[in-house]
This record gives structure tokens, sequence and C-alpha cells, in this order.
């Protein structure tokens, strides 16, 4: 877990097209569609959003990112795009589940 907590902390200070401000979080691809888990919170859990709910064509994923020193999941939804695999790193909201996750530009 020290990778992801590294990666975790570096990540977002570079890109301000998705800033911290706004809920922006950078993120490890921990578990894919079928695999993910509840999250502690039930407000980490992004696929019972109303924006989602019912849409077959939207795939969640769980990540991991750093919040206030320590590390927490999340299930949310994926890009429309792309194939994500586990262990990629994406931009995530934590504060708001309408926002689908995102890659890195550099990614």
């Amino acid at each position: 877990m020290a990778g992801v907590s590294i990666m975790v902390g570096c990540a977002t200070e570079f890109d301000h097209q998705y800033p911290l401000s706004q809920g922006w979080q950078a993120a490890r691809v921990m578990r894919l569609g079928n695999e993910v888990t509840p999250p502690e919170r039930v407000g980490d859990d992004c696929r019972s959003d109303v924006t989602w709910v019912g849409n077959p064509d939207v795939r969640f994923a769980e990540v991991l990112f750093r919040s206030h020193r320590h590390l927490r999941d999340r299930i949310v939804p994926l890009p429309k795009d792309g194939a994500i695999q586990v262990g990629d790193t994406l931009y995530v909201n934590v504060l708001d589940c309408k926002h689908r996750a995102v890659r890195p530009a550099d990614g």
C-alpha cells in the first residue's frame, strides 16, 4: 500500500484540470465490476446514485485514494471510453457521484 499512498499524494498537484478543491483525487483501481466490495461508508458507493441506477452501460470500479492522511476506498463510475485495468490511476470526484472517473492527461 505504500506505493499507492505515494502515487495518490503526488498526482493531483500537477493536474489543474481536476483540482483537489473541487473534490478530485488521484486514485488507484483496486477491483473492477463484480469484484468490487461495499465500502465502509455508504456514501462512498456511487452505484446507488440516481445518475447511474438502471443504466446498463455504466461500469464501476473500487478505487483507493488518500484523504486526510488515511487511505479510503470508493466505488466510482468508470470513463465511457477505453479499457481500465486493476492498478490504473484515475482521477475521481470524492464529493459528487455524478462525475465519472477520468484518466490523467499523461495516462
